[in-house]
């Protein structure tokens, strides 16, 4: 049995990843070698759009590796599932994916005419890199195609079927992590962190990220803060204590609690069990808890929250309005007179006409728009702030 599994290259032709299904002593596994790799010009792999804006779509991150978000990403799921949820796991992390791993998956991805329903593991649903190599194989995909397989799982997973969506970001504030961004509104955000100054520097770094890009943030989630003697109850504290609440006291965010080291933990993550079902009285299950009930709370408050409108007036104007109320009714021509990037730089403004007109203006995750110009350049990003200053809007804060 074969399916495939399609990337879009740079120069717009299709990259076809031949994904073969392979049998393991405990599961079949599907394939997915860098050799597979073919251009194919005859080949227009249709893009299915799964709407995912009536879902809450939550990012963990870090800005590091090795703080524990696959874990805490795992844990969060099944909290919220405790509460009703139907729950998604998105595992971006395209080099060293470990979600399958820490869940029992029952059934693995499968195309479904031209959507690819997600791998189902004790009532998630999970897509991850995992599923398409072996795991004795190396990720070495260059970094173009690792965005263009995060599209696919954004645009063509089948998500219908959950009511959110957590993803497990990689390491760092790359491509990645802006892909992601541009091509989902986030609903939020949470920053995992462990202890010690190390840690937090590198979690600063993606509060940075996350405010630039306009997306909310949840609060801190430090993991990893201590260990409990069995015999004593006596806390000690081997990587430091107190980062993450200083993280959160730093720039004005919710602390959601610390996650204590527990071999539990380890135990569920290891073996693919829900740590709900071997340790549901240990203080790191009762602590994810705690932390669930704090995001039900907040997905309720977000769905009140304003965010930016854009209005297509007519082929020539359109208006948008700001989170704070503020509007303003802008011409297609003042965006490309005034595009961000290099190339148009280059141009003289006074050659673009008034009338200049545009198929379609759309928004880029929840900080920009851009637009599909009828001529000219449609490469630029315009981010909201950035059309503040174009509309001559000062902003209020």
């Amino acid at each position: 049995m074969e399916f495939i599994f399609s990337i879009i290259s740079k120069s717009i032709k299709l990259i076809i990843l031949s994904i073969k299904i392979h049998t393991s002593s405990s599961l079949t596994i599907l394939n997915i070698l860098s050799e597979e790799i073919v251009a194919k010009n005859d080949f227009f792999y249709k893009l299915i759009n799964v709407k995912l804006s009536d879902k809450k779509m939550i990012g963990i991150g870090a800005g590091k590796g090795g703080v524990g978000k696959s874990s805490t990403t795992v844990n969060l799921a099944f909290s919220l599932q405790k509460k009703g949820y139907h729950v998604g796991i998105l595992d971006a992390d395209i080099y060293g994916p470990s979600i399958p791993k820490m869940i029992s998956i029952e059934s693995l991805p499968k195309q479904d005419g031209e959507k690819i329903l997600p791998a189902r593991g004790m009532g998630l649903s999970i897509i991850s890199a995992a599923f398409f190599r072996k795991h004795e194989t190396a990720s070495f995909v260059r970094a173009p195609i690792a965005n263009h397989m995060i599209e696919q799982f954004v645009h063509v997973v089948d998500w219908s079927s959950i009511d959110i969506l957590l993803i497990d970001l990689p390491p760092g504030t790359g491509d990645i992590q802006l892909t992601l961004m541009q091509n989902l509104s986030l609903s939020s955000a949470l920053l995992v962190t462990t202890p010690q100054q190390v840690a937090t520097l590198d979690v600063e770094k993606a509060y940075g990220l996350f405010k630039q890009m306009h997306v909310p943030i949840l609060g801190v989630i430090e993991n990893m803060s201590y260990f409990s003697d069995p015999m004593t109850d006596t806390k000690h504290f081997p990587f430091g204590k107190g980062g993450g609440a200083k993280l959160a006291d730093t720039f004005a965010l919710d602390f959601l609690g610390e996650i204590p080291i527990d071999p539990a933990v380890s135990k569920a993550g290891d073996e693919g069990l829900s740590l709900f079902d071997i340790a549901p009285n240990s203080l790191a299950a009762q602590t994810y808890a705690q932390i669930a009930d704090h995001l039900t709370e907040s997905l309720l408050t977000m769905d009140q929250m304003d965010i930016e409108e854009i209005e297509n007036i007519d082929s020539i104007n359109f208006r948008i309005k700001w989170a704070d109320g503020q509007s303003a009714t802008l011409k297609f021509a003042h965006l490309q007179r005034n595009c961000p990037c290099m190339q148009c730089k280059q141009i003289d403004p006074a050659t673009i006409s008034d009338d200049l007109t545009a198929e379609q203006i759309e928004r880029v995750g929840r900080y920009a728009v851009r637009c599909q110009f009828k001529k000219g350049c449609s490469k630029g990003i315009y981010p909201f702030d950035y059309l503040r200053k174009l509309a001559g809007i000062h902003s209020c804060e």
